[in-house]
């Protein structure tokens, strides 16, 4: 019996054609790794408080004075904003698109690292940090949305789990780049890496409405 081969056929000269159109990938896994950036962000918001608070009762800090519970505060805020994120991101991705969603909050996000930054005082790092939470919660609901619909399902479930190795890298890199850096630079880290991310998103398409219906596009 002939054996058949199921991935490609055979033309009138006997050249190997395939059954399956060959996608090319490359694109795909950019426009990921661009989205993924607002992940690692997010990573950075939900540990900031830990490297930084320390640094802030520091010898030297404006905020040597800090108290217990202005440090639970800082550490809290942006959980509780984050939620109010979530909610808005469902509708704001419909309205808007993906994209569009993401490159709309990276103002406010970059705006909040940057309030934390230079924050005369805690009420403004208060600040600071729900607008952060906020937009942290609108990512967390548009980027996995954004990746699921831009990747064909043969390779869906690989990038759709870079979202946890995406925020476990944002934890290491806050904390160890709080070794390092005072309270405030790294709130400038924070606003820098948004920056980035923001301006590799200009450059990507949209996602089409429904999971993989617009894979050609690529």
């Amino acid at each position: 019996m002939q054996s058949l081969d199921i991935k490609n056929i055979a033309n009138a000269n006997g050249e190997a054609i395939p059954l399956l159109p060959i996608v090319n990938l490359k694109n795909t896994h950019f426009a990921t790794g661009s989205a993924l950036l607002y992940i690692i962000v997010l990573g950075m918001i939900s540990s900031y408080s830990a490297p930084a608070t320390v640094d802030m009762q520091l010898p030297g800090s404006r905020f040597r004075d800090i108290t217990p519970d202005e440090i639970t505060w800082i550490a809290s805020l942006p959980q509780v904003s984050g939620v109010v994120g979530n909610f808005l991101s469902g509708y704001a991705t419909h309205k808007l698109g993906r994209k569009a969603t993401l490159m709309f909050v990276s103002t406010i996000y970059t705006l909040g690292w940057l309030a934390i930054a230079y924050a005369p005082s805690i009420a403004v790092i208060y600040l600071g940090r729900i607008i952060s939470g906020l937009c942290a919660g609108t990512c967390a609901v548009a980027v996995p949305t954004y990746i699921v619909e831009i990747a064909p399902t043969e390779i869906r479930g690989f990038l759709t789990s870079g979202f946890q190795v995406a925020f476990s890298v944002g934890v290491f890199l806050i904390i160890g780049l709080g070794a390092v850096l005072r309270w405030s630079w790294l709130a400038i880290s924070g606003a820098v890496l948004t920056t980035s991310a923001v301006c590799l998103m200009v450059i990507m398409p949209e996602s089409p409405r429904l999971a993989g219906s617009g894979i050609q596009n690529w």
